[in-house]
């Protein structure tokens, strides 16, 4: 029962607990659009590609004068600025770190922007 040959991680709730900081930055912008998010429309939210979640908040405020583009840009620039307060999950980097000792592929499967993923990998020495 040794077939494993590679374990593929998600990075969002798996590596990192990046969810309190989504919800941060998707709340203050559902603000600059015009309203702050109702408890469901924030559980929605959780976890949803940007180009959904964005697209939601302008579904949620109709009266906002952003561009789907501006939206996903505004959201992103508000989670990059909260960077100094990302976590791991608890026991991610050793779990890590020991499969790639014993001679595990590793992969990663996540819809974060490159640069994020980057930022990510460097802040945490992954």
């Amino acid at each position: 029962m040794n077939d494993l040959e590679a374990i593929p991680f998600d990075l969002h709730g798996v590596i990192i607990d990046s969810e309190p900081l989504h919800e941060k930055a998707f709340r203050q912008t559902s603000l600059h659009s015009g309203r702050d998010l109702t408890p469901e429309e924030v559980a929605f939210l959780k976890g949803t590609l940007e180009e959904i979640g964005a697209a939601k908040l302008l579904e949620y405020n109709p009266g906002a004068t952003l561009t789907l583009p501006q939206v996903m840009e505004y959201h992103n620039n508000l989670f990059k600025a909260m960077f100094d307060q990302m976590k791991l999950i608890l026991g991610s980097r050793g779990f890590i770190q020991k499969a790639h000792k014993r001679g595990f592929k590793l992969g990663l499967t996540t819809s974060a922007l490159q640069e994020n993923q980057q930022r990510i990998f460097e802040m945490f020495n992954l």
